[in-house]
């Protein structure tokens, strides 16, 4: 493909190669959070500026580029026939993919991502520890829509939670701490301080905060969540998913 190049601002993550073009727009996802994030919001003024232009909608008419719309999996063969033959593609969609890519370019997006918080507090009240030895180990409990989602294949019980993490604290063999994120106002929390008690911490902050904590974790346990994967991709942090509750 030649040499790539990698150009990420607010309105598009641009992928360069020598002979082709993509353009992935991830503006509708990111500006709503334009704020929470440093280098997104020093950049959001461009997003503006080109969208109150309609460059996307004119180049399309002008038929010097081509914008396909990842969310139809009945379609992929047609997807990929229309990436090979345009040069410049706009892409969207939640089933575009570009593994190698995210993989390749992890420190571009660490950048990007980095959020609009106090590290400094946020360090000295969740993230001290009494020694060199010691891990934190991140518990995400999801709950929430997935009550719902997948039938509630992932809407596990507290006891699954502790079973599961206890099982990952016997394998580790360090001492630990836990810090627990979940969007269950109703958890059972003496039932973990029970279990292990001053060892296990509850996170009280935004979406943004927990997500830049779990980020700064050793470990991460939880179900399959976007919201997990995603810290553990910033941060480099071993996640272990809880598929089932038997196992």
């Amino acid at each position: 493909m030649g040499k790539e190049v990698i150009w990420c601002f607010s309105m598009f993550t641009l992928i360069l190669f020598v002979e082709k073009i993509i353009l992935y727009s991830i503006m509708n996802y990111i500006q709503n959070m334009s704020a929470d994030y440093i280098h997104i919001h020093n950049r959001s003024r461009w997003w503006a500026m080109l969208r109150k232009m309609k460059v996307q909608q004119t180049l399309n008419k002008l038929k010097l580029t081509t914008y396909i719309d990842f969310n139809d999996e009945s379609r992929n063969k047609e997807y990929k026939r229309s990436l090979i033959d345009n040069t410049v593609v706009f892409c969207d969609g939640w089933l575009f993919r570009t593994h190698e890519t995210v993989q390749k370019y992890r420190s571009v997006y660490q950048d990007i991502f980095r959020p609009r918080v106090d590290e400094a507090q946020i360090k000295e009240q969740y993230l001290r520890k009494s020694s060199s030895e010691e891990v934190i180990i991140g518990l995400h409990i999801r709950r929430g829509d997935y009550k719902e989602f997948e039938d509630g294949r992932c809407f596990y019980a507290d006891e699954v939670y502790i079973d599961k993490l206890q099982q990952l604290i016997n394998q580790l063999f360090v001492k630990f701490k836990i810090l627990v994120f979940s969007n269950d106002k109703d958890l059972n929390k003496p039932l973990y301080h029970s279990t292990w008690g001053g060892r296990v911490t509850f996170s009280e902050k935004s979406a943004l905060v927990d997500h830049y904590l779990m980020s700064k974790c050793d470990y991460l346990m939880g179900p399959p969540s976007t919201f997990s994967m995603c810290a553990s991709y910033i941060g480099e942090v071993p996640l272990y998913h809880i598929q089932s509750e038997k196992g």
